[in-house]
């Protein structure tokens, strides 16, 4: 999660009235987490390699391109999904995760 707001804080960075939104929706056997922005969003050639290591649409020496590879390895070993997308009422970027709920116990 500090990588997607680290992500979304350097996206807005020159908004004036920059804006983060995160969300978690809880279904029976799953959790969905967005963190949304109204920053510059994502390219449509970036799309495709956003989860590549070392990939980056940052400008030179302003990150590793390691983050987002990093974080949809770890999503995926917890069988979830990380997906990116435009922010249909921020206009910036949307990351969407999606995590299963497994064993649940419930405490009195």
């Amino acid at each position: 999660m500090l990588n997607l707001l680290k992500n979304a804080a350097d996206a807005i960075s020159d908004e004036t009235n920059g804006t983060i939104r995160v969300r978690t929706v809880r279904s029976l056997n799953s959790v969905l987490i967005t963190v949304e922005d109204n920053g510059t969003g994502i390219e449509p050639h970036a799309e495709d390699h956003l989860f590549e290591p070392f990939f980056t649409t940052k400008p030179a020496g302003c990150g590793t391109g390691l983050g987002l590879s990093i974080c949809k390895r770890i999503i995926n070993e917890g069988r979830g999904e990380i997906n990116v997308s435009r922010s249909p009422s921020l206009g910036g970027a949307r990351i969407s995760i999606s995590l299963p709920i497994e064993g649940e116990t419930t405490t009195a």
